[in-house]
């Protein structure tokens, strides 16, 4: 049997319905398209905000932990801003492991962590570790951020502790080249410091 095609051509409706299919299916190829690249950039980003978190807490880490003999100060804790002074000990001579301020042998060097608020751009707030931010310019630390350092849940201003737990509550945005301010996200550190 042998099948006759139609010698006029296609019908307005068959044109129509396949017309009505095609862009059904560019539309559906279209938004899912859309949505992978929303989901990809919303991917880099959330690692971008973990990887400066992580960077940050890291880089306090190799700084304090690697360091044997140290006391911790914390010398303001008010809405201005927040100041740890951490002061390592170099054991220039003798064989003590703990330092003492009487012994001339024992020299101590004085780093600071501070949280200072409403100083970056548009009033955010800037951590920072011997004057250096610790984050980049792209990312702003909101001032509810929060630094705290506890010795058994007690802090007292100007007081050296030998250890205690270093709290960093942090609430970062990510300013994007266009200007554009993304949702913030929180991230919280812990860190036990310790002379042992």
């Amino acid at each position: 049997m042998i099948k006759i095609k139609n010698a006029q051509g296609v019908t307005l409706f068959e044109l129509i319905v396949s017309i009505l299919v095609g862009s059904i299916v560019l539309v559906t190829l279209t938004s899912t398209l859309a949505m992978i690249t929303s989901a990809n950039t919303r991917l880099q980003i959330d690692a971008k905000m973990e990887n400066e978190s992580y960077l940050i807490s890291e880089t306090l880490k190799y700084n304090l932990l690697t360091q044997l003999d140290k006391t911790f100060t914390v010398t303001q804790d008010d809405p201005d801003a927040f100041i740890l002074v951490i002061d390592y000990c170099e054991i220039v001579g003798g064989e003590t492991k703990i330092c003492t301020w009487e012994d001339p042998n024992d020299l101590y060097e004085p780093h600071t962590l501070m949280l200072e608020y409403n100083v970056g751009p548009d009033n955010s707030a800037i951590l920072s570790f011997d004057g250096e931010a610790m984050h980049s310019d792209r990312m702003y630390l909101l001032n509810d951020s929060e630094v705290s350092f506890q010795r058994n849940n007690v802090l007292d201003l100007n007081t050296p502790y030998q250890y205690g737990l270093l709290t960093l509550h942090l609430n970062m945005q990510i300013v994007l080249s266009d200007g554009s301010v993304l949702n913030p996200k929180e991230y919280i550190t812990q860190i036990i410091f310790s002379n042992y």
